[in-house]
């Protein structure tokens, strides 16, 4: 109930965002209607409409594929408008046998999520203060040390989404990330990149995730192995409802599941930070959330905890 009540608000505040904005600005009347897809990926196989992003404004699209009236279109973003036009037999064929090779690669990715997966062990529960967190929502990533003064970063509420945490013990450093369908995964090589200069001192744990992100999630993985990070934990592709939440402290690496909004400290800033998540189009880089910036809510809350 709390999250489906905090996804309301972000809808409303973004809505207002929105509407407090001219509908003539750039950011909003020109994106790509294609961005969302990655070139060559072969999208929603299963599905009525099935479609592949050929190239970054080419996107083929068939309707009814397996329904024996099937209609295939080739759609055409020119930067102002999407034209629409009947595919060739040559392009037809080109993307059928693109269907298939992607059910066989959906297949390899499938197996490789599955083999790694496993319950969350070596986690506690929560023991800490709220004093001493810093909540990382959704689309936003943290980084944490041994002497910050909120060491524990926490993320709850992932579903289709993914919470990864990476700790190196030799620098006594964190970082929690809340990864989306949104989330350009080169910025979270980046930024681990940077962080973790030695990938294998490092440990990663995994959790959240469900069948519609095993893409996603198999890619997050293929990170951390080109970065030589040992993934401990991966308690992904959850088969429940119960949405997935982990903390982790910088000080010693310990992990903690599971954790809720209560265990956390509420910024003032949440729901701009939540509609900002919403407000997207593309693929973008994480959002970094720094204890500097964290606004308390409630002040009343340090002495509850104190």
């Amino acid at each position: 109930m709390y999250h489906a009540r905090r996804a309301l608000c972000s809808l409303v505040i973004g809505m207002r965002f929105i509407s407090s904005t001219s509908i003539k600005n750039d950011r909003y009347n020109k994106f790509h209607p294609f961005d969302l897809d990655e070139v060559g990926r072969v999208n929603n196989i299963d599905g009525r409409i099935v479609t592949q992003r050929v190239f970054p404004n080419i996107c083929y699209e068939v309707e009814g594929m397996y329904t024996g009236e099937a209609k295939f279109q080739r759609k055409i973003w020119d930067g102002g408008k999407v034209t629409v036009h009947d595919m060739g037999q040559a392009e037809i064929d080109f993307f059928k046998n693109s269907i298939e090779q992607q059910k066989e690669k959906n297949a390899q990715e499938k197996e490789s999520v599955y083999q790694i997966r496993k319950p969350l062990f070596g986690h506690k529960s929560v023991d800490f203060s709220k004093l001493i967190t810093l909540p990382v929502l959704q689309h936003e990533y943290a980084i944490a040390t041994a002497s910050s003064s909120r060491p524990i970063l926490g993320a709850y509420g992932a579903g289709p989404c993914v919470v990864l945490a990476v700790y190196n013990n030799k620098l006594k450093k964190a970082l929690l990330a809340h990864i989306d369908s949104l989330t350009d995964l080169s910025s979270l090589k980046n930024i681990i990149d940077y962080q973790f200069e030695d990938g294998a001192s490092s440990v990663a744990h995994i959790v959240g995730g469900d069948e519609g992100s095993i893409h996603m999630t198999a890619n997050i993985i293929n990170l951390l192995k080109e970065l030589n990070i040992t993934i401990d934990n991966a308690d992904i592709i959850s088969y429940g409802w119960e949405p997935q939440s982990l903390a982790i402290d910088a000080r010693t690496g310990q992990i903690y599941s599971p954790v809720s909004p209560f265990d956390m400290a509420r910024d003032r800033n949440e729901s701009t930070r939540l509609a900002i998540a919403g407000l997207r189009f593309s693929k973008t880089a994480l959002r970094g959330v720094s204890e500097e910036a964290f606004v308390e809510a409630d002040s009343s809350v340090r002495s509850l905890d104190a």
